[in-house]
């Protein structure tokens, strides 16, 4: 696969950008961009490729890759096999910046565990089913809030996403490409 920058061009703002997929993922894409982004798969099964690793994703994957990190999600072939009963796909998309919410805000003490996490998404973190179904709300609730919720939402999220101990690193190495 060829790797492939994506540019931000096609984003709405340059810090917090949050989207509703329903179209499968058959795309050969291996990418990565600038942004963090947070994914969310309410329903939809596949390949999940992160840095180095190469695994099954299905409904209640929730995975943060960091800014660099290259990705692509791929649903498996029967997804489009069916054209005139498409299997459902939902998909949540979360892509900001650093400062979303603040040029500096990651580096004040009381966001240290954010700020952590942040760092540690270098290798892509996966979050376990327990706590993808304690945020499934928000997650599916944070596409239509507007703008200035979005940002808090997101802040809660990733402070929610920050104290949990279910969580594991996808990739073995650092592998973001500048």
């Amino acid at each position: 696969m060829k790797l492939i920058l994506k540019s931000p061009e096609s984003l709405v703002n340059d810090r917090l950008n949050i989207f509703k997929k329903d179209i499968p993922c058959l795309d050969s894409s291996w990418h990565y961009h600038q942004e963090f982004e947070l994914l969310f798969i309410s329903q939809s099964n596949g390949m999940r490729f992160v840095g180095d690793s190469v695994s099954q994703f299905s409904a209640g994957d929730l995975v943060l890759g960091g800014p660099y990190l290259p990705h692509l999600w791929r649903n498996d072939s029967s997804y489009s096999h069916h054209i005139q009963h498409p299997k459902k796909v939902e998909t949540i998309i979360v892509k900001f910046r650093k400062g979303f919410i603040g040029k500096d805000t990651f580096d004040l003490p009381e966001f240290r565990t954010i700020s952590e996490l942040l760092e540690l998404s270098k290798f892509g973190v996966s979050f376990g089913k327990t706590t993808s179904n304690r945020l499934k709300k928000d997650l599916l609730q944070i596409v239509d809030l507007p703008a200035a919720l979005q940002a808090t939402k997101l802040l809660e999220i990733l402070y929610q996403l920050a104290k949990t101990q279910n969580s594991s690193y996808l990739s073995s190495t650092d592998m973001s490409q500048y």
